[in-house]
């Protein structure tokens, strides 16, 4: 007697059942996903999993950039952060402002991103064929350490832009100018607040 597999049952039921257990385990295989930050931590950067780069999951459709990007790699290696811009201005955006629904003047209609190396404190930007590296600053270092901030004001003064992060967990405020850390305001910590704008 043959099952649906052309098997004789009497010869090998044990082998039969294992066969099974493989092809179900291998369609229930969770498919590889793309890359996407980790909104606990923070929704503009996100650490490279050591797996990075999966062949074609992890790099871009466009042929320009994906080739950029691989040369890159080749030359710079595999980068600590991935940085996630959502806007023109290139700001640090806080989770309302990224959601697909949200509304806001010079909101990308695809994110655009960038490579941080921590260890050489240099950011890859891509634009289309061309790599543009620049010095990491002070505002992405803060995020790449403590991840988005609870709290984001902005305001200009004397024609510079002035921006504060706020981390009530860390019992910290840090205030830019421009993109440079001013200064740093510390106060009890308030452990497990982890609200967000």
């Amino acid at each position: 007697m043959r099952n649906l597999l052309g098997l004789r049952l009497s010869a090998a039921p044990f082998g039969v059942m294992m066969l099974a257990a493989v092809l179900l385990l291998t369609a229930c295989k969770d498919k590889p996903t793309e890359l996407a930050p980790d909104p606990e931590f923070s929704i503009n950067v996100m650490a490279v999993p050591v797996d990075w780069p999966r062949e074609e999951l992890d790099w871009p459709d466009n042929p320009t950039l994906r080739r950029t990007q691989q040369e890159a790699w080749a030359r710079y290696g595999t980068p600590d952060f991935i940085r996630f811009i959502y806007t023109m201005d290139r700001r640090i955006v806080k989770p309302s402002e990224a959601i697909e629904g949200h509304r806001m003047a010079g909101k990308f209609t695809e994110q655009e991103q960038e490579w941080v190396y921590l260890a050489d404190e240099i950011v890859l930007r891509f634009k289309g064929a061309e790599t543009i590296e620049r010095p990491l600053d002070d505002i992405l270092r803060t995020v790449v350490m403590y991840g988005d901030p609870n709290e984001i004001k902005r305001w200009p003064e004397l024609g510079v832009e002035r921006t504060s992060f706020t981390y009530y967990d860390a019992g910290k405020t840090f205030n830019f100018s421009g993109n440079s850390l001013s200064d740093v305001y510390e106060f009890t910590p308030m452990p497990g607040f982890n609200m967000r704008d």
